[in-house]
């Protein structure tokens, strides 16, 4: 395998949390199984206690930062943490920092008027507002976390435990099978990426009332521009196959795809053969 996986890449976990800003109402659950006639656990009533147009302006920098995170890297059979090969750790890391002070800055100015949004709660849940369900400003602060966690892989080599010969030696293979299957699981995944966003291309270009945006290359584009900083084994098929891809597809027109049936149909093609090649490689490392 070369190198060990370890000087090649990192973990890296990022770490969100939020207030939820939702509370379980007894009360109103009882009043809707009373209205009923049905059993009082049968129910749960979870009010909405602060605007949720608010709280959704947070919860959408959280969703964009966790997508970006599974795109720029591997899987890792924690839970949790991924892969992050040292090729890519800056770009990454700028990135999460953006988002990080997108997120740090929407809980800001939600803190900033919490206690006019608390006002206004009032009068929208009416007689279901309950002042205990509001913490103090302070304590919803601590409830929104945008932090990373970011260490080594770990080594077969890693023991610092006195242990018996036998216990090592068996630790050690265990943690050798879980370093072959994570690398053998992260080439895969990025196999599966690439056939993924072609396939897509090929069915789109095969049907006939198919609407071709932009995204249709440039998501092709994207990924192809990035494959070689996530190819973590420097695999020789992969680069190939991501040129291949490159060269073939990412070239086309989008606006040739829409009016020219030529094209569109020799573009079909093309997709369809570099599908066949790549089938060999889906799930071989598995």
């Amino acid at each position: 395998m070369g190198n060990l996986l370890s000087e090649k890449a990192m973990l890296v976990r990022p770490s969100i949390s939020m207030w939820t800003a939702r509370k379980y109402d007894r009360t109103v659950s009882d009043e809707v199984a009373d209205t009923h006639n049905s059993e009082k656990d049968m129910g749960r009533f979870n009010k909405v206690i602060i605007s949720p147009e608010e709280i959704k302006k947070i919860q959408k920098i959280a969703n964009e930062a966790r997508i970006f995170h599974y795109y720029r890297t591997l899987p890792w059979s924690d839970e949790g943490s991924r892969i992050l090969p040292c090729e890519a750790y800056m770009d990454y890391m700028a990135k999460m920092g953006e988002y990080k002070s997108k997120f740090d800055g929407v809980v800001q100015s939600f803190l900033d008027k919490y206690t006019t949004l608390v006002e206004e709660a009032k009068v929208k849940l009416n007689s279901m507002f309950n002042v205990k369900d509001y913490p103090p400003v302070e304590r919803v602060a601590d409830k929104f976390n945008f932090s990373m966690d970011v260490y080594p892989i770990p080594e077969a080599g890693d023991l610092r435990l006195q242990m018996q010969e036998e216990e090592v030696a068996s630790i050690k293979k265990d943690i050798e099978k879980r370093l072959e299957d994570a690398r053998n699981v992260a080439m895969s995944d990025l196999w599966a990426r690439l056939y993924d966003v072609v396939s897509h291309m090929a069915e789109k270009l095969h049907s006939p009332d198919a609407i071709f945006r932009d995204s249709l290359i440039s998501n092709i584009s994207k990924l192809c521009s990035i494959l070689p900083s996530l190819n973590i084994e420097s695999s020789p098929e992969l680069e190939a196959m991501r040129k291949e891809v490159e060269h073939k597809l990412c070239s086309i027109p989008v606006e040739d795809l829409r009016k020219d049936t030529e094209t569109r149909q020799a573009a079909a093609m093309t997709a369809t053969e570099l599908l066949k090649k790549m089938s060999g490689y889906i799930g071989q490392n598995s």
